[in-house]
């Protein structure tokens, strides 16, 4: 191949095209031929250097070119050619903003189908919906600059004459509503160049409420489940963030006799969401943003008030609008406001008392019976077995009724209640048998069903999965499933369950660390990705092939093409396309490792559109942006939950003759764990579930589930290698911040 040099950089770019000269490194003449294989038409696509595009920024280093076909009926010893834009790229200026006011959202609704792909870049997102017609871009508060205008930049398929018929704009400050009748021109959306235009906000403006009123609670019958701040009785302060393990003390001012404050949402004053708990209540972070936003205000030692992941109760009692505040921990420990030294602590003496003032919207509290399991839980059994108790207790108990217990497992056996003890009886392991859990659910008319998990330790000898790798489930053997393992050298890649009779790879497990994510990765492109026939982001090179660990026959047949099917009920250009399991980009620094993602067991039929390569895409991005050591990975496919009896719909690959199952659930879990040297000390685990459908918004939190959840739904036991107790709590947390920051 001769060596193709560049007069300049492939892809500097003027606003409309650019000419290029290219010759060889020694003056040689080029053949046509040669030619073609570096320059064929639109084949050619490159990025200059690793980009992130976003939604009001645009780097012109980032663009997508290709160049002309050539054809040439002799050698040629030079060539001048035209570079052209791949996609349509167009900015919008919106003028007659408020200069600082920071933007969170700009929708565009036209008159016709201007699809483009979705932007998917950092924080900022944004998506098509409604047959292409309306464009919601989301902003991670983004101030307008001094001049009062604002940047946007969308991409759209070629399409003449679109009108608009809203605009909208919101901000922390105004809501922009520009309608349909303030538009008197259309536009034209062309590819290979840049539509730049105004739009003018002015005089469409309406404020955005920036405040909340809170209400004093002057009796114990005023005490509801709802949104409170903690104030000082007597004084016109409010208890803060967290500081260390103390709550800082905020300014606040008090009206209507006292019994009103009216905070601005930007105040540091902390919001608390206090919640009926048996006879007690819990106090959480409700502070939207907040490191500490979803934990549990708590009692720790000294006169620490700090916020912890696990469940903490208090004792609130209130009297002529004054608020006790007790820890049920230890009755000594009253959270009170320390005047001496302005802050909200918890004191055994007497400093100065509470008041509680809630927002609108508050709710009764459930005063029915509830379980309360008063011993450790779970229950850590050793590998011999045996005898085991538990201990609990009801409160707000109904005459006449009792507790009753059942187990969930055959090894869990001989379950008795007798006063407040639960007595039960647990098998011995088997030598070499995994590790394994179990649960006794209690049940009380009237009451929530609470479970008492048991974990009980591996046999003598037990693997409980194989190599003790920390991401692997336990095992699953039968003649329709296959276990296999990938390597790059003595590295391993990932390990997949094959389902021979579905062709799907119902799980994959992989540990995810930086290394292994470098540059090149396709997702890494930002929002100007080149598009091929059939809606999938072009590979760039890498090519699929069958899986050389299993019979090319038992595979579908997706390295000759896509799926090549639309989605049913969507709309035409909506296709499956080529989902991977583990995703290219987990693994862009190691050419081995990567190409083994692209194997067809790799793949599953996804919904592109509004799945695919948006909210899957966002969570796999957060993966990766949360990889501090090592994060344990596990993704699954499933048809049916278990014990459910869910259509499965099956289509027709257009290179295979096979029917291929479409998965209705897609589901990832995740674990990360601390060490002391070779000692795991601590772990945190989430899980993400999703129905396989078209997604109104990217925001993948709100899908959040325990481990726990997931292993309910499959059928699956994961992360059987960490330590029983670690295993049981990590398990249960369904807080992705939690999860990212631990």
């Amino acid at each position: 191949m001769v060596e193709i040099k560049t007069c300049k950089n492939f892809l500097v770019r003027d606003e409309e095209k650019a000419g290029y000269c290219f010759k060889s490194s020694t003056n040689q003449v080029l053949s046509t031929t040669q030619l073609a294989k570096e320059f064929s038409n639109k084949g050619n696509m490159k990025i200059l250097a690793e980009q992130f595009p976003g939604t009001s920024t645009y780097d012109p280093d980032a663009d997508v070119m290709y160049t002309d076909g050539i054809t040439s009926a002799s050698a040629l010893t030079s060539l001048k050619f035209m570079m052209h834009r791949a996609i349509t790229v167009n900015k919008m200026t919106l003028i007659g903003l408020v200069p600082g006011e920071k933007i969170s959202k700009v929708e565009l609704t036209f008159d016709k189908d201007v699809t483009g792909y979705y932007l998917v870049s950092g924080d900022n997102a944004g998506g098509y919906s409604n047959g292409g017609k309306e464009l919601i871009l989301s902003y991670e508060d983004v101030a307008v600059s001094s001049d009062g205008t604002f940047p946007v930049y969308f991409i759209a398929m070629p399409v003449e004459d679109a009108g608009f018929a809203s605009v909208v704009v919101s901000s922390d400050k105004y809501t922009y509503t520009k309608p349909a009748s303030a538009f008197s021109k259309k536009i034209t959306f062309a590819i290979g160049k840049m539509t730049k235009f105004n739009m003018d906000m002015t005089g469409y403006a309406a404020p955005v409420s920036t405040t909340t009123t809170y209400t004093l609670v002057e009796t114990q019958s005023g005490l509801l489940d709802g949104t409170y701040i903690i104030a000082a009785s007597g004084y016109n302060v409010a208890m803060g963030g967290l500081s260390g393990t103390i709550h800082t003390s905020e300014s606040v001012t008090k009206t209507d006799s006292n019994k009103k404050i009216t905070l601005d949402n930007n105040s540091h004053v902390l919001p608390v969401k206090i919640t009926k708990s048996g006879s007690n209540w819990t106090i959480q972070n409700n502070k939207t943003g907040d490191t500490n936003y979803g934990k549990y205000l708590a009692w720790e030692s000294g006169n620490s008030s700090i916020e912890q992941s696990g469940s903490y109760t208090w004792s609130i009692s209130i009297s002529g609008g004054v608020a006790t505040i007790a820890s049920t921990a230890t009755s000594t420990r009253k959270l009170q406001y320390n005047e001496g030294s302005p802050r909200f602590c918890c004191y055994t003496s007497t400093q100065k008392p509470l008041a509680l003032y809630i927002a609108e919207g508050g709710t009764t509290p459930a005063t029915g019976p509830v379980i309360n399991i008063t011993s450790s839980n779970p229950v850590n059994v050793a590998k011999a077995g045996g005898s085991q108790t538990a201990t609990f207790s009801i409160t707000n108990p109904v005459s006449g009724v009792s507790l009753t217990a059942t187990s969930n497992t055959s090894w869990i056996t001989n379950v008795n209640v007798s006063g407040s003890n639960i007595t039960f009886n647990v098998a011995a392991q088997a030598s070499g048998a995994n590790s394994r859990t179990g649960t006794i659910t209690l049940s009380y008319t009237g009451a929530s069903s609470v479970e008492l998990a048991v974990s009980q330790e591996a046999g003598e000898g037990g693997s409980q999965a194989i190599n003790g790798w920390l991401e692997l489930p336990s095992q699953t053997a039968g003649s329709d499933y296959f276990t296999g393992t990938f390597f790059a050298g003595k590295e391993r890649n990932y390990t997949y369950l094959y389902q021979y009779s579905t062709y799907t790879s119902l799980w994959t497990a992989y540990p995810l660390y930086n290394s292994t994510m470098g540059s090149g990765a396709v997702s890494n492109l930002g929002p100007y990705y080149p598009q091929v026939s059939n809606n999938e982001v072009d590979t760039k090179g890498k090519t699929w092939a069958a899986n050389p660990q299993i019979d090319k026959s038992k595979q579908i047949n997706v390295w000759s093409g896509s799926y090549g099917v639309s989605v049913p009920d969507a709309n035409p250009s909506d296709i499956y396309a080529r989902g991977h399991q583990i995703p290219n980009s987990d693994r862009s620094s190691n050419g081995t490792m990567q190409s083994q993602t692209y194997y067809a067991t790799n793949s599953t039929p996804q919904i592109q559109n509004r799945f695919n390569g948006y909210i899957w895409n966002q969570l796999e991005t957060a993966v990766r942006a949360s990889v501090k050591d090592t994060v344990y990975v596990v993704t699954g496919a499933t048809f049916r939950k278990v014990g459910g009896s869910e259509t499965i719909k099956y289509i027709q690959p257009q290179h295979d003759s096979k029917q291929c199952p479409v998965p209705n659930y897609y589901w990832k879990v995740l674990l990360k764990v601390k060490k002391s040297g070779s000692t795991i000390t601590s772990a945190s685990a989430i899980g993400f579930w999703f129905e396989h459908k078209q997604y109104s918004n990217n925001d993948f939190t709100p899908y959040a589930v325990s481990v726990d959840k997931i292993e309910e739904y499959t059928g699956f036991n994961f992360f059987v290698n960490l330590p029983s107790n670690l295993e049981v709590t990590a398990e249960a947390n369904t807080n992705w911040t939690t999860f990212k920051n631990f």
